[in-house]
Order: structure tokens, then C-alpha cells, then sequence
């Protein structure tokens, strides 16, 4: 049948999962398994089948640590992004975009509030994935994360 789908899983299962370990994580702190299993109210069996989907996705990380029978889990940049904790590449191209007409607002130089104005609608007609992508990559650079 080639109009068969399979029933969701996203929104059902791996989402609560993921927004439970963002929730009960911190920069600081990883999060064991056991914790999310009792906050999603999902059987250990459950969640390791459901933290695989997660780490094959590139949402999680996980490991053992020190012979402790549980997991300790954080997210990746991708689950970050996905669970709202760090922006997405839309939301940080809108503010690069936004701070631009802003300083075109504040420009006194009629030339130069021409130019900024250009160039802000210049990238707004390149794809957010492609501009975000890029100021993503000048942004780790001039970190020096790259």
C-alpha cells in the first residue's frame, strides 16, 4: 500500500522526551534516564527505544558514567534549537535583520541609511536556510569555535 503511513511518533513520543530533558537539565547539570522515564511516564524500555530514535537523529548524547546503571543525557545543538533554548537559524537571521533596519532607522547620513537599507533587503531575499547557515559559521569563526 503505498498511501500507508505508520502512526506518529514525533509529537507522541520523542518531543516529550526531548522537552523533558531540556526541562530538567541545565548547562550544568546532565540529566539520567531514569528521571525522564518518570517524567514522560514512559517505561524504560520505552525510553531506550525512544532516546535511540533521538541520538540517530542527532538530538542527543548520552553515556554511562562510572558503572551507574543509567544514562546521562544532554542535547545536542539540534535538540537545543528544537526545544526553543537556542534560536533557530529563522530567529537569528529575523534579529540580524531587524538590528539592520533599526541602524538604518538611527542613520543620520541619508547615503548610509540608503546602503543599510539594501543590504537588509538583499539577504531578506536570500533563503533563511543559506543566510543562517553562513552567519552561523561567521559568528563560530569570530568566536573562534570554528
Amino acid at each position: 500500500m503505498p498511501d500507508e503511513t505508520l502512526d506518529d511518533r514525533w509529537f507522541a513520543r520523542e518531543l516529550p522526551v526531548l522537552l523533558a530533558i531540556g526541562r530538567l537539565g541545565t548547562p550544568d547539570r546532565q540529566v539520567n534516564d531514569d528521571d525522564v522515564a518518570d517524567a514522560v511516564g514512559l517505561s524504560m524500555l520505552e525510553l531506550g527505544e525512544s532516546l535511540r530514535w533521538l541520538h540517530e537523529g542527532g538530538y542527543v548524547a548520552s553515556h554511562r558514567a562510572g558503572g551507574m546503571p543509567f544514562l546521562r543525557l544532554t542535547l545536542t545543538e539540534k535538540g537545543r534549537r528544537q526545544v526553543g533554548v537556542w534560536p533557530k537559524a529563522d530567529d537569528a537571521v529575523a534579529a540580524f535583520l531587524d538590528a539592520l533596519e533599526a541602524a538604518a532607522d538611527q542613520a543620520e547620513d541619508p547615503d548610509r541609511k540608503s546602503r543599510i537599507r539594501s543590504a537588509a533587503a538583499a539577504l531578506r531575499d536570500v533563503s533563511t536556510e543559506a543566510f543562517g547557515g553562513a552567519l552561523a559559521a561567521a559568528l563560530a569563526a569570530g568566536l573562534g569555535l570554528s
